[in-house]
């Protein structure tokens, strides 16, 4: 099963430069390797550590039913929503509250009124004309999230 890791290059120097590399491990006893896909600073590192588990932003395409591989596109968004309570967006599959764009939860038209309608504490917004973060945000997360996606630009 492959994962992410970050590993150290130089042993003696656990904090120096890391190499970020995905592992695949088939079983106990069973054979290693390592794909390097980059070298990165501790500090980035640490930036990707904070990440998370890396996810497609719009599902796995081999799992999408309404496109092959070769032919997967930029879905549009024009007609999407985001909902917010109390000054928040709601996560992926209504699982709680977060103040960055770029993590919540993403809802068609028919359900984002759905929900609407069954609380009137939750109002809905474009996706298109929704700010990157809530007005309830905090500052800390939003500067956190601002580095972060910084940072990430500089691997590309």
């Amino acid at each position: 099963m492959p994962s992410l890791i970050l590993r150290p290059v130089d042993s003696k120097e656990p904090t120096g430069k890391q190499r970020l590399q995905v592992r695949y491990h088939e079983s106990v006893g069973g054979a290693t390797e390592y794909d390097t896909i980059a070298t990165v600073t501790f500090e980035m590192a640490r930036t990707i550590t904070s990440c998370g588990e890396a996810y497609f932003l719009f599902g796995d395409p081999y799992l999408r039913k309404d496109k092959g591989v070769s032919e997967l596109e930029e879905p549009d968004m024009s007609d999407m929503y985001l909902l917010i309570k109390r000054g928040l967006y709601y996560c992926p599959n209504y699982a709680g509250y977060v103040g960055v764009k770029d993590m919540a939860g993403i809802y068609n038209k028919e359900k984002a009124e759905k929900v609407c309608n069954m609380n009137d504490d939750v109002s809905m917004v474009k996706y298109n004309d929704a700010a990157d973060y809530s007005p309830k945000c905090f500052e800390d997360i939003k500067t956190r999230h601002q580095q972060q996606k910084s940072m990430m630009g500089l691997l590309r």
